[in-house]
């Protein structure tokens, strides 16, 4: 480069060992091609004394040491004319930039909102060429590595049971996630500077999370017409938690009788529909996570038991299979839409990450036919300090299997 310039840039000969840790020359061109009104620029062979020095964190001593074999002049080779015609071009003129560090980290927050746990959350998107220095910094705060010394690669259970631990693939009893292999793509794509790549590996992506995204989005719209049509006076979701008081006389029994059966039946339909919401906010594991979780179910479920979602879920299936007077119609209410609340939160999560997923592009070529709103055309939050039109008469109503007769008089 010019003396102009910000500097030379240097190619070190490098190791077979060394050329899988340092970008190519390829690489290092490719950043340049971000810079945008530079006016000119030259590249020419670089002298030793034009180099900063640089330095490379030793993986043994894990301290830091001065490359001086690199301040050599026989260290640097030219950038290959085929390779300059490109950046020339792009330097000198004022098109658009699409940074994609910002892009990637747009599709990390969508990819991330699929998960509720937040150590697997955090886990997500880990570069794989930092293995080696994310293990040591997780060991220096003893955060999963207690007891075990820097350099002992066994992870341990929570990591293991990670659906999104990046590296299944470098044990054999395991495969990369879809969803952590597509990032660790992306991710080179951005060390690259390569759009191309980053665009296509985030196609692939966001096809495999789309997939999950239509099913919650159709079991949620199910439990929002359950709602309307139970959330009215004297219906299951009552605000008011009233229930119509039928006269005890021997005619009005058999109703009563056959109201309450009625009821139960709607009550079992809301808890399947709840149970099928929350499973399908569940991110999609593959075999091999599934047979790692198998070994150690419990542990990898006590992660999520503890979370309100399943503890006001495991409260409406007791209340109506653990009372000997009948189901708790309040501690079932009360509890469905707790539940029912917390899933809500995360598909708004989703949506919104969703609707800035391409914020940061500046072309209008995606790489990719996505819709972002999909699914959230006229949705609205349930408000539940209000009833809807009309009163339930559970004992008019359909049989609780058959939607299309569910609507109430």
């Amino acid at each position: 480069m010019s003396e102009e310039g910000t500097g030379a840039i240097p190619v070190a000969k490098l190791s077979r060992h060394g050329r899988k840790k340092k970008r190519s020359v390829v690489g290092l061109v490719q950043v340049l091609r971000i810079l945008r009104n530079v006016g000119q620029l030259r590249f020419a062979n670089a002298k030793a004394a034009d180099c900063l020095k640089f330095y490379e964190d030793h993986p043994d001593e894990i301290t830091f040491r001065k490359m001086e074999h690199t301040l050599e002049a026989a260290s640097y080779h030219p950038i290959p004319i085929s390779l300059q015609a490109e950046p020339k071009s792009l330097v000198a003129g004022n098109s658009p930039v699409e940074l994609l560090c910002n892009m990637n980290q747009c599709l990390l927050n969508y990819a991330q909102t699929y998960e509720r746990y937040k150590p697997y959350r955090d886990d997500m998107g880990i570069n794989s060429s930092k293995y080696e220095i994310t293990l040591h910094g997780l060991s220096q705060f003893g955060r999963y590595f207690q007891g075990q010394s820097y350099g002992d690669p066994r992870p341990p259970r929570e990591f293991w049971l990670s659906p999104y631990w990046p590296y299944f693939d470098v044990y054999p009893d395991h495969e990369q996630h879809l969803v952590e292999s597509g990032l660790d793509n992306c991710n080179q794509a951005v060390d690259d500077n390569d759009d191309t790549t980053f665009k296509a590996k985030r196609r692939l992506v966001l096809q495999y999370l789309e997939r999950q995204y239509q099913r919650i989005v159709e079991v949620s719209r199910d439990i929002h017409r359950f709602i309307n049509i139970h959330k009215r006076s004297c219906g299951l979701l009552d605000i008011n938690r009233e229930m119509k008081v039928i006269k005890s006389s021997s005619e009005r029994m058999s109703e009563r009788m056959s109201n309450d059966t009625k009821m139960q039946g709607y009550a079992a339909k809301g808890c399947v529909l709840l149970e099928a919401y929350a499973d399908a906010l569940k991110h999609e594991l593959t075999l091999s996570a599934k047979v790692t979780i198998a070994r150690m179910r419990s542990e990898f479920e006590g992660y999520y038991s503890s979370k309100p979602r399943e503890i006001a879920i495991q409260a409406v299936i007791e209340a109506m299979t653990n009372t000997q007077d009948g189901w708790n119609y309040d501690v079932w209410a009360d509890n469905f839409i707790t539940a029912f609340d917390d899933m809500e939160n995360q598909l708004e999560e989703i949506q919104e990450a969703r609707r800035e997923l391409f914020n940061c592009d500046v072309l209008s070529d995606w790489g990719c036919d996505f819709d972002v709103k999909l699914g959230q055309t006229n949705r609205k939050r349930v408000d539940w300090s209000v009833n809807g039109p009309g009163v339930v008469f559970y004992s008019r109503m359909m049989r609780a299997d058959n939607d299309d007769d569910d609507e109430p008089l």
